[in-house]
């Protein structure tokens, strides 16, 4: 396949950062298609691009530290570099389209390059933005319309449209971090009677946890309780003290856990523990009805069953092995649950391999990108 660069806006090797986890994996599934990949993103501030050719990597710093904001050295560096380098493809994670943005699309285009645009997550969370986000959505606005006249296709991750910017759009779904790929199949367990629920997030308001916190208020107030359920909330956000408020007024918060932001073995015992995984429930509040988030990618290589509450790419509704409550804000039914686990513990083994199988077969970011620029996955 001909040489491709892929443009992204963030940090390089930040292996904290969700967006470089992901980033990473599809420049390693582009290495795997193209002999020829460049990368080009952020190092700190300044702007480096990670170069593969012929099967060795390296990374070069393209421009300094620079007291103009380091997305606009950003897309003026490609635009140098593209000067002196031709593409046969470019893959653009979306980068909020403005005058700069536009002048390096020109570019391209006039150097016969083909290009795709990312878009993470659709419809825009444009609602939920401030400040100078804000302010550079409105210039999006009126530059995005422009970018028909050069990018071949936009592929995005959300709900079903056939255009964006007047341009073709294709639905792909989210691929696998490199980050997960090798984590181990932790399976799933009921230990004494006891159900516990695990979710590990930033906890923002698409998460939706008040929806299974006042589950369990109905349940243990019911006072017909066959199991004790715990739900484990792992890592911090700007919701975590409304969750907190919920548990509190609900006198559960012996039943809901707030472990704040777990690594390493003391995150690998929470998930030895787990019963059933817990998705995003609150996608309704950013008006998305199709989703393919990466928690639901890591609960699949986990073998662990999950919860979840918008339809995912990839995922039937009748998976038999997740559990796809409302996309809105009902309360969900801790019974619901059981009666949806119980069933699978016999075999977990079982189920968890074949979960961890149907991850990688399915969402392994080779296999989108083939589908992408429709070429042979195994050529």
């Amino acid at each position: 396949m001909d040489s491709i660069i892929l443009i992204a806006q963030t940090a390089l090797d930040d292996q904290s950062d969700g967006v470089w986890n992901k980033v990473q994996s599809q420049f390693e599934a582009l290495c795997s298609i193209s002999k020829n990949v460049d990368l080009v993103c952020y190092a700190e501030k300044n702007i480096v691009m990670r170069s593969y050719k012929d099967g060795i990597i390296q990374d070069l710093n393209l421009r300094n530290n620079s007291l103009i904001p380091r997305k606009i050295v950003l897309w003026r560096t490609i635009f140098n570099v593209l000067r002196n380098n031709k593409y046969g493809f470019a893959y653009i994670r979306y980068p909020v389209i403005d005058f700069e943005v536009l002048k390096v699309l020109k570019k391209m285009h006039s150097n016969g390059t083909r290009i795709v645009m990312e878009i993470p997550t659709y419809p825009l969370e444009v609602q939920h933005a401030k400040g100078a986000l804000k302010l550079a959505y409105m210039v999006d606005s009126i530059c995005h319309d422009a970018c028909s006249r050069y990018i071949e296709k936009i592929v995005y991750i959300g709900n079903k449209t056939d255009t964006i910017f007047g341009c073709k759009a294709q639905q792909i779904p989210n691929g696998i971090p490199v980050s997960l790929t090798g984590e181990k199949i932790t399976g799933f367990r009921v230990c004494n009677g006891h159900v516990k629920l695990i979710a590990v997030s930033t906890m923002r308001i698409w998460h939706g946890y008040e929806r299974l916190i006042k589950g369990l208020a109905e349940y243990y107030h019911s006072g017909n309780c066959p199991a004790i359920v715990d739900l484990v909330l792992i890592g911090d956000g700007p919701y975590k003290e409304e969750y907190k408020k919920i548990a509190k007024d609900n006198n559960i918060e012996d039943h809901v856990i707030f472990t704040g932001k777990l690594s390493g073995k003391k995150l690998q015992d929470e998930y030895e523990d787990a019963t059933v995984g817990v998705g995003s429930l609150g996608l309704y509040n950013n008006g998305m009805f199709i989703g393919s988030t990466l928690k639901t990618r890591e609960y699949l290589l986990r073998g662990i069953p999950f919860v979840y509450g918008c339809e995912e790419l990839g995922i039937s509704k009748d998976y038999p092995y997740a559990l796809l409550v409302p996309n809105d804000s009902s309360t969900i039914s801790i019974n619901s649950i059981l009666n949806f686990i119980y069933p699978l513990i016999e075999d977990s083994e079982k189920i968890s391999m074949a979960m961890n199988t149907y991850a990688k077969e399915e969402f392994s970011w080779k296999k989108i990108l083939c589908e992408v620029f429709n070429i042979n996955s195994n050529g």
